[in-house]
């Protein structure tokens, strides 16, 4: 039996409740000052609203106050908050972390440094662990394709865990794995992540052809969508290739696998589909702040674009290899109608 704590009552991270249960592991969930509301609910319903499913009736809550004591004895920490809240919570755990933890994170981007770097939400996490504990706590990452209500609901889901430590990784693999959560272990921790937070931008492509579709009076646009989700795939294993990564993780769960289940539905599919079907950016993000959803895939683009710039700069590729990206970013970012500049898009062979 593992002692894991969840930190953060986030959807992801308390949908990992279910497997870590069935396996028989000893779970604390402790919330943060944005998770009070959510925490009340589960501790009164033990239900999750935001999931709308029960969670294990095994799980300890922990107070805002007990931090301390809910990663108390705990070998395996998950960190299920979003992106933005990684490094406070990092900072709050700094003096509870002990060599042997292992931290899982399910937070998905790239974060662009004050010096203009770009890194991952891993080494956003080890560059905010102490100094000294820096090679004693491997960071392992998930992703690939993983709805959040579906893991709860116990529908059959692959995903990857990538960690420059592979025990680590292969330790966790154990734990989480169940019948229907299973696990794939890789080192390639760039190519998950370069996925996981491009898929996001690429997937409002996808939603503009929906939009696209009722301004256009067609029934479908399914030629237009394959054509801009394979163009996708092609683009992020290059971005992907040029900050170290391997291509086949992208062209595996981790990329094509988590673009296919984000186009399905979400946030950025809405987004898109409000471009597509006429509204200039700028209304289509404020519309989706009156309804309080973030919707990841714009600063995506945003990022992925600026990386591409400065490989430009130093010689290693070229704009014109990423077509899909420019045209992403001609849109969200000089609001260019996204009619104009779908339709007029050439692919490169």
């Amino acid at each position: 039996m593992a002692k894991v704590v969840i930190v953060g009552a986030g959807v992801m991270g308390s949908a990992l409740t279910i497997p870590l249960a069935d396996n028989g592991h000893e779970i604390n969930l402790w919330g943060t000052k944005y998770d009070q509301e959510v925490m009340r609910s589960i501790r009164k319903t033990r239900t999750h609203p935001r999931l709308g499913l029960a969670l294990p009736g095994s799980l300890h809550l922990f107070a805002l106050d007990e931090l301390a004591h809910s990663v108390e004895e705990r070998e395996i920490i998950l960190l299920g908050v979003a992106s933005g809240g990684i490094k406070s919570v990092m900072e709050m755990l700094g003096p509870f972390l002990k060599p042997g933890m292992v931290i899982v994170n399910v937070a998905k981007g790239l974060e662009e440094m004050g010096d203009g770097e770009i890194i991952t939400i891993p080494q956003v996490i080890a560059r905010a662990l102490p100094q000294q504990l820096r090679s004693h706590i491997p960071v392992v990452a998930i992703g690939g394709p993983s709805k959040a209500r579906e893991v709860a609901q116990r529908v059959p889901t692959s995903v990857v865990f990538a960690s420059s430590s592979v025990r680590a990784a292969q330790r966790c693999r154990k734990i989480f794995t169940t019948p229907r959560y299973t696990v794939q272990v890789t080192s390639d921790v760039i190519g998950v992540e370069v996925g996981a937070a491009l898929k996001n931008g690429y997937a409002i492509a996808l939603g503009m052809c929906d939009g696209l579709k009722k301004r256009e009076g067609v029934e479908t646009m399914n030629n237009t969508k394959s054509t801009f989700f394979a163009q996708a795939a092609q683009e992020i294993a290059l971005l992907s290739r040029m900050l170290g990564g391997r291509s086949a993780t992208v062209m595996g769960l981790a990329g094509v696998g988590d673009l296919y289940v984000t186009s399905a539905e979400g946030r950025n599919i809405t987004l898109g589909e409000l471009i597509g079907s006429g509204l200039p950016a700028f209304q289509a993000l404020e519309e989706m702040r009156k309804r309080r959803e973030t919707v990841e895939g714009y600063p995506a683009i945003g990022i992925g674009y600026r990386l591409a710039r400065k490989f430009e700069d130093s010689g290693k590729l070229r704009m014109k290899q990423l077509p899909l990206l420019g045209a992403l970013w001609s849109i969200l970012y000089q609001e260019k109608p996204a009619h104009e500049v779908l339709f007029s898009l050439r692919l490169m062979a």
